[in-house]
């Protein structure tokens, strides 16, 4: 019917929603012609993952630990959580990425002694948090 079918792969670097995509034309001589077709999508971020999360065996009340994760290249931020479904805050995060993904050392203390363990999550850019990993216990002394 003298009209032609095309197939084609387009990839976008930066998250939205509602992004339109428009079709130029390209004749023999190299001219762009826009056409009326176009299409709206909405771009997701790829959603952050981590695969592991420990913790050392032992530690002091208010003195630094070293908590180590690992996650996909795409995290920012490791949140850590106590077993309380509290929140804990951390000294410092810092990573270094490698063939398994990006490894995390969080330095953080730990307020209240004896057997505790945490809830890990990472965040990406966009906000979008993992699932949870939880750590060994750590026993806490004063």
């Amino acid at each position: 019917n003298g009209t032609l079918t095309w197939t084609f792969k387009a990839s976008i670097g930066t998250v939205g929603t509602g992004r339109t995509l428009s079709l130029a034309t390209v004749d023999a001589d190299g001219a762009y012609a826009m056409t009326d077709a176009s299409f709206t999508i909405d771009i997701v971020a790829a959603q952050p993952e981590i695969y592991s999360a420990s913790i050392e065996e032992t530690a002091r009340v208010n003195v630094p630990v070293t908590l180590t994760a690992v996650t996909s290249k795409d995290v920012t931020k490791i949140e850590v959580y106590n077993e309380y479904g509290l929140k804990m805050g951390t000294l410092s995060q810092t990573y270094q990425d490698t063939d398994e993904g990006r490894e995390w050392t969080v330095q953080m203390k730990i307020g209240t002694r004896g057997t505790r363990s945490f809830v890990v999550s990472a965040k990406n850019k966009y906000g979008d948090v993992s699932g949870s990993v939880t750590t060994n216990a750590v026993e806490v002394t004063i």
